[in-house]
């Protein structure tokens, strides 16, 4: 991998290189940043748990979207969508249930799973994993013909 002096170079391999753990901080900073601010203008309220479980989705979405590179966005979405329900599952399981803080309770909603998450709020969490995944192409440097490929689901041709 060659080092060159301008800039476009050296943030491409501070993300993609040898020192990917830098991204995945970063993503995790944002998400820790950012997810917060989203559940302050959706529920008018937060818990710090949800700067860790936040930080955590996006630098996990990051990290797989790093390995899944040639996967359509629709499944790279979905997969989001379903970590972020998982990593939902397990705060609220500890969160909630273990230490008894009771940041949300989704026991009225139907279909939940021991009132920590709901099938509702996965469509949601697809969804919002589409600007993470966007992001991460950005940060990975992949061209738009790449992205428009994964969108569009573009055959190759023999």
């Amino acid at each position: 991998m060659k080092y060159r002096r301008d800039g476009i170079d050296i943030m491409q391999n501070i993300f993609t290189g040898k020192k990917s753990s830098i991204s995945n901080l970063l993503f995790f900073s944002g998400g820790a940043i950012l997810y917060p601010c989203i559940e302050l203008m959706w529920r008018g309220r937060t818990h710090w748990s949800m700067s860790v479980a936040g930080g955590l989705c996006t630098a996990i979405i990051h990290y797989a979207n790093m390995k899944l590179k040639r996967k359509p966005l629709a499944i790279k979405c979905c997969l989001g969508g379903m970590l972020i329900t998982g990593v939902e599952f397990l705060t609220g399981c500890i969160v909630n249930l273990v230490l008894g803080l009771n940041v949300w309770d989704y026991s009225n909603t139907p279909l939940n799973i021991l009132g920590q998450v709901c099938p509702l709020y996965t469509i949601f969490w697809i969804l919002l994993s589409l600007p993470v995944i966007i992001a991460s192409n950005i940060a990975l440097g992949r061209r738009k013909s790449q992205i428009s490929k994964q969108i569009i689901f573009i055959k190759r041709r023999a």
